[in-house]
């Protein structure tokens, strides 16, 4: 059946069987079938030897100086010392470390990192000097790229024993590749950029990626570090959510179902405005884009504008220098977040954040009532501060407006004088 194509070949295969008396029954099932996620076709199952990192006890084909704790318990261990955002991700990545099986770190691909072995044609044993064959093979690597290895001759390495052994071709798994970056990057002697991170304890402050990653490159980087230093190669893991289209499908190049900054500014979206919406979505939950989001943020930037005058003193300045720079810089960022505060709570709730109130102040009403809540919420902000003769200004500034200002121990009221 060589040369065949592995799905054409398969009735071929049962045929052949049922011709020589082999087979017992055949029929057809329908069933849930693992696909490629990125080609989105079917996936070939084939059994072949592989490399493995071994989670739990045991005796590898490496081990010279055994840890005191499994990979696996170092893993666990170290993600009890590692912060979470959200909180959720924590049990998350803890539930796959906890029931994962041994690593497999091959794959029998064309190019890649290469592992470096040299197997007895009989025995399948590893030759026994591995260890320093990899020592050496890393040097090769180093000089001709990752090309060296599939070039070497195995006699230029083994001599006369070139005959007892074949040379792998199997390579490394990505996910070891990605996994090892905080040595590679971050590495106070060997990265490339060695003063980016911090010498002792976990190279990075924070990873961030999506949920997937969890079982991707935290996962990895995790059994890596803890591998080498017993110890996380992270701080804190942050876990974002996807974008997503208007039918709640993953935006993807395979789809085709995504959107380019180029294309929404071609389009005359302003660049505030895509800051915005991206502004306006939890962080941790899917980011819906739609027109509608769109829409809505063009709408709040465009309040912002015509609130920001209303604000009183430094706030009224840094929220129009934060839309002047249409939202460009982190300082910018920061000063709309500070919208959500106390001394603001007004305003967001204006902006449509926290009541429906708003929707009146937009549609033509209550201008001079904002500026009233505004001014209120600042003196509330005073008198936590203990700032009375800030709180005191503010209310002889309403009163020479006309405004009552009537404290009590659920809040502040106002009313016309």
């Amino acid at each position: 059946f060589g040369g065949q194509h592995i799905w054409k070949a398969a009735p071929v295969v049962l045929e052949t069987l049922r011709e020589h008396g082999r087979l017992l029954s055949t029929k057809d099932i329908v069933h849930s079938y693992p696909h490629c996620w990125r080609h989105k076709t079917p996936v070939i199952f084939r059994a072949a030897a592989q490399w493995f990192v071994r989670m739990d006890e045991g005796q590898g084909v490496f081990t010279t100086n055994k840890a005191d704790k499994t990979l696996r318990q170092l893993a666990l261990d170290a993600i009890d010392q590692t912060s979470f955002y959200p909180e959720n991700g924590r049990a998350r990545l803890r539930d796959m470390i906890a029931n994962r099986p041994d690593w497999c770190i091959s794959r029998q691909r064309n190019w890649g990192v290469p592992l470096p072995f040299f197997l007895h044609k009989i025995t399948g044993e590893l030759h026994p000097d591995t260890l320093a064959f990899i020592d050496r093979a890393a040097d090769l690597v180093q000089q001709g790229g990752v090309e060296a290895w599939a070039k070497l001759d195995v006699a230029e390495w083994l001599g006369a024993e070139a005959e007892e052994y074949s040379k792998s071709t199997d390579i490394l798994d990505v996910w070891f590749d990605s996994g090892s970056t905080f040595f590679h990057v971050l590495n106070p002697e060997q990265g490339s950029h060695p003063t980016a991170g911090h010498a002792q304890g976990p190279e990075a402050d924070l990873y961030l990626e999506g949920h997937d990653q969890h079982r991707g490159w935290f996962h990895s980087s995790l059994l890596v570090a803890c591998a080498i230093y017993g110890r996380a190669p992270y701080k804190g893991l942050l876990t974002h959510g996807f974008t997503v289209d208007s039918q709640g499908r993953k935006m993807s190049k395979s789809l085709g179902n995504f959107i380019t900054v180029h294309d929404l500014l071609s389009k005359g979206v302003r660049g505030e405005v895509i800051r915005f919406a991206l502004l306006s979505t939890r962080y941790n939950e899917p980011l819906d884009w739609s027109e509608k989001l769109l829409a809505d943020a063009k709408k709040v930037i465009d309040r912002l504008y015509r609130i920001a005058p209303l604000a009183s003193g430094e706030v009224n300045t840094e929220v129009l220098d934060a839309l002047r720079d249409n939202l460009n810089t982190p300082k910018a960022i920061a000063i709309l977040q500070t919208l959500t505060g106390p001394e603001l709570k007004a305003t967001a709730n204006y902006l449509g954040f926290l009541t429906q109130t708003a929707e009146g102040w937009f549609q033509g009403e209550g201008e001079d009532t904002l500026w009233i809540e505004v001014q209120i919420d600042a003196r509330n902000a005073a008198k936590k501060a203990k700032d009375f003769a800030k709180s005191d200004e503010i209310r002889d500034l309403l009163k020479a407006k006309g405004i009552i200002l009537e404290d009590s121990a659920t809040g502040t009221t106002w009313r016309r004088g």
